[in-house]
């Protein structure tokens, strides 16, 4: 949310103004917490709690608000004593005094006597959003200064420094909103029925639609995040019915979208679909260290998906769903000149865009990727076992031992190309892989990172030829070389894995020697 809490609030959502302020003020100062203008909603320890509550400024609601809190000074929960304390707070802004009305001067007594622990808990978590919400602008004007300074240097291309939405790019995102909405069904939470419980998917669904609103004002705020919906709605299309990765493209849902950064998965059927491969995508079109650098960290740990339904079916034939853990994930992204000269370009046209050089980058980008996450994972896994090799199967200790010896002949080589790696390991199962991790979920993503990372190593070689001329039509893009040019976020992580080689090889020496 923008703006100072004691700033004019306007309707939002259809709502009353002050209602709407008090939904606003909710959303930023208690997670979970919202007003729909009927009903007021947070979470309790117990789940979800929905109380009727109509909110004015005046005796009845003030009785009403003291009627929901009753009798429970002393036992109220840390999110509602900071609720009570919002609204309370609310009503005394919209009137010179609480005193006019009785009720509400009663709510502030009864604060009073809330254990002094308990309200200083809710004090200090306010203080604590106030803080937040500070340093969330601070950043947000960085990021807009370094922008800013883009736009200024000579070295950005002059449509990178094109801030505005134009009617170009107003047609294409709807001629592709057109295409994906023939294509599939909007997944909704609510739809599924393999999922969690009915409570639970109802609760997804409604934290689903208040994000979706929330984006909604920001996208009007924010004219530039239009770009990323174009760029998003353009790959969920063309990753649909092109072959650039030879898997099927799975739209996920908006609340995956939302609250895990996923925008969609690809898909390698298997025999079945506990077996079949899968890639989580998240697409960007951000230029800035900072906003990266967030998105760099979901790599490291792989990511879940809540809501998936799978272009396999089940045993008996049936749509299968399910939520997916530890999928490994790659950033997926095109600045936005390379977006407008690819639609200039092909128009939108599937045979254009089938041998378009965009195709090659976008490959390019997810392969090295994942080869830094191999890479990352399997020096982790090396660390662990060595010294403890009589602790674990024996598979997993002569791969370890073979990376020993690889890295001991050419470090370099080890180093520079993660199919040495991937090759040495992907003959293991996930139970193996498990045993080198004291986080067993680790074990699970490197599994699946090294059966990823074999359908990428060949389509990335059946494109080989065709990188050169596209990167040549590329040019300089600043969005592309972060992404396709070793990540430099986790390519440090990755060398940190690499500053204890000398020990181990000198360890190697001694003891497998």
């Amino acid at each position: 949310m923008r703006g100072d809490y004691y700033q004019p609030s306007t309707p939002e959502a259809g709502l009353p103004p002050d209602a709407a302020r008090v939904d606003r003020l909710l959303k930023r100062c208690l997670p979970g917490a919202s007003y729909d203008g009927s009903k007021l909603s947070w979470n309790g320890t117990k789940g979800r709690v929905t109380r009727d509550f109509i909110f004015r400024p005046d005796a009845d609601s003030a009785a009403a608000l003291n009627e929901m809190f009753s009798g429970r000074a002393g036992s109220r929960t840390h999110a509602e004593t900071t609720l009570l304390r919002l609204i309370q707070d609310e009503m005394q802004r919209l009137n010179d005094s609480a005193m006019n009305y009785g009720p509400a001067y009663r709510i502030s007594r009864e604060l009073s006597e809330v254990p002094s622990n308990v309200r200083r808990q809710a004090s200090e978590t306010f203080q604590k959003t106030v803080a937040l919400e500070a340093a969330r602008r601070k950043r947000i004007e960085r990021e807009r200064q370094e922008l800013r300074e883009r736009q200024a240097s000579a070295a950005v291309d002059a449509s990178e420094q094109k801030l505005f939405w134009s009617e170009q790019e107003e047609r294409a995102k709807a001629a592709y909103k057109i295409m994906s909405a023939g294509m599939r069904q909007e997944l909704r939470p609510a739809d599924f029925t393999g999922v969690g419980t009915a409570e639970e998917r109802a609760a997804a669904q409604r934290e689903q639609d208040v994000a979706t609103e929330r984006f909604a004002r920001q996208r009007v705020e924010e004219p530039e995040l239009q770009f990323g919906d174009l760029l998003e709605v353009f790959m969920q299309v063309e990753l649909s019915r092109q072959d650039w990765f030879g898997a099927e493209f799975v739209q996920t849902s908006k609340h995956d979208d939302y609250f895990n950064g996923t925008d969609g998965v690809l898909e390698w059927p298997g025999d079945g679909p506990e077996s079949s491969v899968r890639l989580a995508l998240d697409f960007t079109v951000a230029q800035s260290d900072l906003s990266l650098n967030k998105k760099y960290r979901k790599l490291t740990k792989g990511t879940s998906v809540r809501f998936f339904r799978s272009t396999v079916p089940d045993a008996q034939g049936k749509v299968y769903e399910a939520s997916l853990q530890n999928v490994p994930m790659v950033i997926l992204g095109v600045d936005r000149s390379m977006l407008r000269r690819t639609l200039d370009e092909t128009r939108g046209n599937p045979e254009k865009l089938r041998a378009h050089p965009i195709r090659a980058l976008i490959v390019e980008q997810a392969y090295v990727q994942i080869g830094l996450q191999v890479r990352e994972a399997c020096a982790r896994l090396f660390g662990n076992v060595v010294g403890n090799e009589d602790n674990v199967p024996g598979p997993l200790r002569d791969a370890v031992r073979a990376y020993a010896d690889r890295i001991g002949a050419d470090r370099a080589t080890v180093r520079d190309d993660p199919s040495v790696v991937a090759k040495i390991f992907s003959g293991l199962s996930e139970q193996e892989l498990s045993v080198g991790f004291q986080d067993k979920d680790q074990g699970s993503r490197l599994a699946q990172l090294l059966r990823v990372f074999e359908r990428l190593r060949e389509r990335h070689a059946s494109l080989k030829d065709k990188l050169a001329p596209a990167k040549e039509w590329l040019g300089k893009s600043t969005t592309h070389q972060r992404l396709a040019s070793g990540l430099a976020a986790i390519q440090a992580l990755c060398l940190g894995r690499w500053s204890f080689f000398g020990k181990l090889q000198g360890f190697y020496l001694h003891e497998f020697a």
